[in-house]
């Protein structure tokens, strides 16, 4: 993708007592995601087998479906998910990176986005709508995953 690299969104997570592995198992869970974020409605992965890079991901929402692939896997560290649609992609990055205090850690959201022909036109009107959804969803997503560990 050619557009510009965004940080949308950033959540303080720890104490991880078991380190990057704990928040990364957290997240790839994917079919816990609706317990986490308000209106989502189911997550399937539509491939067999363990979840890695090239997953499909579907995401049910009210009166719309999204389908998600997994476009960079890096476990522990970051995993991108890439959205095509007639209009042109969306990706985001949800990295995890050091947060300075030994056992904690930073989840970030990045996005880029990049559309195609006529829709390049309208491309800020979109992402700020787009933006706006995803910025909700994705926030629930780490602030939940961010209060996983006081449930163990």
């Amino acid at each position: 993708m050619t557009g510009p690299v965004k940080k949308m969104l950033s959540v303080e997570y720890g104490p991880a007592t078991g380190g990057r592995m704990q928040i990364w198992h957290w997240l790839c869970s994917f079919r816990n995601w609706p317990e986490i974020v308000t209106n989502l409605q189911a997550v399937e992965q539509l491939d067999e087998g363990a979840p890695g890079r090239g997953t499909t991901l579907r995401l049910q929402w009210p009166g719309s479906t999204q389908l998600w692939v997994v476009s960079h896997w890096h476990p522990g560290q970051q995993l991108d998910l890439l959205r095509k649609g007639a209009t042109g992609r969306r990706a985001y990055r949800i990295a995890i990176e050091e947060s300075g205090d030994p056992g904690y850690y930073r989840l970030v959201v990045y996005s880029q986005v990049e559309y195609e022909g006529f829709w390049s036109f309208l491309g800020p009107l979109f992402t700020a709508i787009e933006s706006k959804r995803a910025h909700s969803w994705l926030q629930q997503l780490l602030a939940g995953l961010s209060s996983l560990h006081a449930q163990i």
